[in-house]
């Protein structure tokens, strides 16, 4: 084997082990909240977790259109930095942010759920419904389901989905399945980029 293709090799090698730690660095395992038996970590406060929260919201925000004010109900551990960076994101005066049991009567935006596996994440949102109460008179929600995964700028919402109305929150044989799904999704992924990435001899 000549000293050209001993370098073209070894430079492939370098790329893809290179790869593979920015799927490391940049993303992991993640349950908010965390499910009893799930070593996962349960922390918003992890890059890949605050960052799929705070892509979600926007998301969410961005899809009801609220007119007038609104809060949105961020997890009671996610720290002033994040809760900033999660404002900034939405970017309307018309926002404001609470968490854990913060009283509000405005309309609201509920994160319920994010589930992150090396490069896929579910988050689930409760979306004020305009015009629509509950019984006891506060605004009904609807919840939605946003799915994300990670590339190279960052992550971003590949698709939704909406739930029925007066669903509060996802069965747990679904989050489990889901769980299940990102796994499998994640390990597909990595065995093909190792497939594709091997040198050719």
């Amino acid at each position: 084997m000549n000293r050209e293709r001993i370098a073209k090799c070894a430079g492939m090698v370098a790329a893809a082990v290179a790869v593979g730690l920015v799927g490391v660095g940049c993303a992991g395992y993640g349950n908010y909240p965390n499910d009893e038996g799930y070593r996962a970590l349960d922390s918003p406060n992890t890059p890949h977790m605050s960052e799929v929260i705070r892509r979600s919201v926007v998301a969410a925000v961005e899809r009801a259109n609220i007119d007038g004010r609104y809060a949105v109900r961020l997890p009671a551990t996610m720290d002033m930095t994040r809760r900033q960076r999660v404002l900034d994101a939405i970017d309307d005066a018309y926002a404001v942010i609470v968490t854990g049991d913060e009283a509000t009567d405005l309309p609201e935006f509920t994160v319920e759920r994010a589930i992150v596996r090396v490069n896929h994440a579910e988050v689930d949102i409760a979306i004020p419904v305009e015009g629509m109460l509950w019984p006891d008179g506060t605004e009904a929600q609807q919840l939605t389901t946003y799915y994300l995964k990670s590339h190279f700028g960052g992550w971003s919402v590949e698709r939704m989905r909406t739930w029925s109305v007066g669903v509060s929150e996802r069965a747990t044989a679904d989050i489990k399945t889901a769980e299940q799904e990102l796994r499998e999704s994640a390990v597909a992924e990595e065995a093909e980029t190792q497939s594709s990435d091997e040198p050719p001899f």
